[in-house]
């Protein structure tokens, strides 16, 4: 059976003194299986964002029918819609929409609040969470000891052949960017332009966030390594990585 079922769809966007029209989506029809990923590609402007926040019951089709798991989502009645999309949908936006004044276990908790669930299976929800994300909150901890949450940002997963991304596929890592210096990566220009920020605070925390991990015979280092799942093998990664090796060409002008 289809969890979500997608027919029809269409959706025409009208400027408000009815001139002009934009149709985002045209006749957009398919089904998505109980466990099956489907990965959503197109142009800049060629509706995915518009088809995906109609799916996520953010915006209302033109046409077209959705339904998710048996409900039609043309049915729900707004005031419902927020509780609907809490308790059935998860949904990355483009832009983080975390409430900047709380932390992130008070934005985690929020929809679980809003839920009306006791403190104590909220806790058991965050764990697995909290334990996923140890080694990247126990530095930050540490960072926090030298800089305010306003100078940290923070990314998502990353990839680059050779560089922390791989490892990150098979061990629990944190890749840092710092502060204190200038010009382009990687560039002719690039260059020291605060020594302190570039180099002696962030051995200032990584220091304090080694004893941590090390101390108490590496009780913390255990607990996340335990908690970690590796998306590769190390057998499975060196396999991919020698197939892209020989699947490339590689060409370097003379002095590059």
């Amino acid at each position: 059976m289809s969890i979500l079922e997608v027919s029809g769809l269409r959706k025409v966007y009208t400027s408000r003194l009815g001139g002009s029209r934009v149709e985002a989506l045209r006749n957009v029809s398919f089904t998505v299986e109980q466990g099956e990923y489907v990965a959503i590609m197109g142009e800049s402007g060629s509706g995915k964002t518009t088809l995906l926040n109609i799916l996520a019951a953010l915006d209302e089709p033109t046409a077209g029918t959705v339904r998710l798991d048996g409900h039609e989502l043309g049915k729900i009645r707004e005031k419902d819609a927020a509780a609907f999309r809490r308790d059935n949908l998860g949904f990355v936006f483009q832009e983080f929409n975390l409430l900047d004044t709380f932390t992130l276990e008070d934005n985690i908790y929020l929809p679980l609040v809003l839920m009306g669930m006791s403190y104590e299976d909220m806790r058991a929800r965050l764990l697995p969470i909290a334990r996923e994300l140890g080694l990247t909150e126990l530095l930050k901890k540490h960072i926090r000891n030298y800089m305010d949450d306003s100078m940290i940002a923070q990314g998502t997963h990353g990839f680059a052949s050779g560089d922390m991304g791989d490892i990150s596929m098979m061990w629990p890592t944190v890749e840092i960017g710092t502060a204190g210096f200038s010009g382009t990566i990687h560039g002719k220009d690039f260059k020291t332009a605060d020594p302190v920020q570039a180099f002696e605070i962030p051995a200032r925390y990584f220091a304090d966030a080694i004893e941590e991990l090390l101390s108490d015979g590496g009780a913390a280092a255990w607990r996340i390594k335990e908690a970690f799942r590796p998306v590769m093998s190390k057998t499975d990664y060196l396999e991919k990585l020698d197939s892209l090796n020989k699947s490339t060409n590689f060409i370097y002008s003379k002095g590059e």
